[in-house]
């Protein structure tokens, strides 16, 4: 209801100031730096989304399992250490300890008991509660392995809570899309969908500004390149249809393109073809294009490796960023 509504109007700001104007798109990476950064004493929109994130469910005692009153919580939310699930004494030493994402709602009967205990030991006595799965849950806490409450490693939860609050709010604000389970299943896939459509949309603009054979308008450089994999085709390929690049001249030339001649037709023709969709400056474009093209390197280089985590959350950002556009990811 009301809550999502202030946490739709929160993702639409941030977006704004996520724009390629700004040469940062609204993305996993830099949300979630975001989302790390605040502390949980700021006046900011961030403690607003989060406070406003929490009010969509009902938030469970991790002792008894009961409904805990937010009111309450929040009354008491400014006190010293309070709620801090890395406590601040043993991690004081910490960047970002004080991290709206290492801050949770509690009963002041668990938050007694927790006092200055580290994450294994006090959510230990409580992991063989029936309704523990269920609390956690409610708090936004993961629970797998790689979470960090299990072995007390501060970043590494501090980065897979900040990804569950982000996968929450994406899916609240319908910014959710499948783009991460694409990539994860087949991430060679996603990129090839994505081209094709990018292709398409390609020749939709071009074709609107300079009709039908608008491919003379191609820079000279990728002309020259095009026609030669034209030119090695047709050698390598006794099938293959001189006609098919008359008809349609535009669309059927970009399939002899590779990613790198699409950023150059977009670049080339920003003001007068591209501008309205992408926003920004043609480099600026170019920088998030960038991401997506080395994430298709990578895959055609490395198949059994996955990219680095900060790498590839770039990637995703900026496929997110022009899924938007081109619609690629349901």
């Amino acid at each position: 209801g009301n809550n999502k509504e202030k946490i739709k109007i929160f993702v639409k700001e941030k977006e704004k100031a996520y724009s390629l104007d700004e040469d940062i798109h609204m993305d996993f990476g830099s949300l979630k730096k975001d989302l790390m950064k605040t502390r949980y004493t700021q006046k900011s929109s961030l403690n607003g989304a989060m406070f406003c994130l929490f009010s969509q469910k009902k938030v469970l005692d991790l002792d008894g399992g009961e409904e805990i009153n937010l009111g309450d919580a929040i009354s008491d939310l400014n006190k010293k250490e309070n709620h801090h699930i890395f406590p601040l004494s043993k991690f004081r030493g910490k960047k970002m300890v004080n991290s709206i994402m290492n801050i949770c709602f509690l009963s002041k009967k668990v938050n007694n008991f927790i006092s200055d205990k580290e994450p294994l030991k006090y959510f230990s006595k409580y992991q063989s509660l029936d309704h523990f799965k269920d609390a956690m849950k409610s708090l936004y806490i993961p629970l797998d392995a790689k979470s960090g409450i299990w072995n007390n490693n501060f970043e590494a939860f501090l980065k897979s809570r900040t990804d569950v609050v982000i996968s929450e709010i994406e899916k609240l604000t319908g910014m959710k899309s499948n783009i991460e389970e694409d990539i994860e299943n087949d991430g060679q896939k996603l990129i090839r969908k994505f081209e094709v459509k990018l292709r398409d949309f390609i020749d939709t603009k071009m074709t609107t500004v300079y009709g039908t054979y608008w491919w003379k308008q191609a820079p000279g450089g990728v002309k020259k390149e095009a026609k030669e994999e034209f030119e090695r085709k047709k050698r390598k390929d006794p099938l293959f249809k001189d006609s098919e690049y008359t008809s349609r001249w535009g669309r059927n030339w970009l399939n002899l393109t590779n990613l790198d001649h699409l950023r150059q037709i977009i670049t080339a023709h920003w003001t007068r073809a591209f501008k309205d969709s992408f926003r920004g400056s043609p480099e600026k474009f170019s920088h998030s294009f960038d991401y997506i093209r080395n994430l298709r390197n990578f895959y055609s280089h490395d198949d059994n490796e996955e990219p680095e985590e900060g790498f590839k959350d770039s990637a995703m950002g900026a496929l997110k960023t022009f899924n938007r556009i081109l619609k690629f990811s349901d």
